[in-house]
């Protein structure tokens, strides 16, 4: 068979079958589906002001990952868990899907919360910078409630990215009220 008389593979085909392997369980892993309602408290959520353009839900065995974007302008997104690269590529396609949708003069409000993430793959950092330096440009204001290393990951994307309207908070209804104010 494929195993040597030590029990383990030979070198070229284990770093390889170990890749397959590793490919094979995050493509089956990874789960999208359009949401039905909100995940998130409404306490937490800015208030939407217009109707539903997109709401999807994104995930896999490490984390979940939500997108809401409204007619007004609202953009809600909320990361819990682990933000894998494949999670957060589909969250940011579809915040793009949702500014899409806008008319380009409607300014987007950006509303993100990743207080109960933990941290995100290197490999999702390019993916968030790349999105905010193609469509920072839209959003007036992008509050983002976070701690920890989620908090310092948004500091180093916001900067990467050279995004200027954006403040971090702890918390969700103070950044709603920044977020809200005129």
């Amino acid at each position: 068979g494929p195993w040597s008389r030590s029990g383990r593979p030979p070198p070229a085909q284990g770093l390889v079958g170990a890749f397959s392997m590793v490919k094979s369980v995050m493509d089956r892993a990874t789960r999208t589906r359009e949401a039905v309602s909100d995940p998130v408290s409404a306490t937490d959520a800015p208030a939407s002001a217009g109707t539903i353009l997109v709401n999807r839900t994104d995930s896999d065995y490490f984390g979940t990952g939500w997108v809401s974007v409204d007619s007004s302008g609202f953009l809600h997104a909320q990361m819990l868990g682990w933000g894998s690269a494949p999670v957060t590529k589909g969250l940011v396609e579809t915040c793009v899907l949702g500014i899409l949708r806008l008319p380009s003069d409607t300014q987007v409000l950006g509303f993100f919360d990743i207080s109960k993430g933990f941290g995100c793959s290197p490999f999702a950092v390019p993916t968030m910078v790349g999105f905010l330096r193609d469509h920072g440009a839209r959003f007036s204001r992008i509050a983002v409630v976070a701690s920890g290393a989620p908090l310092r990951i948004a500091q180093f994307v916001t900067h990467a990215a050279r995004v200027q309207q954006v403040r971090f908070f702890a918390d969700p209804l103070c950044a709603r009220e920044w977020l809200t104010a005129r």
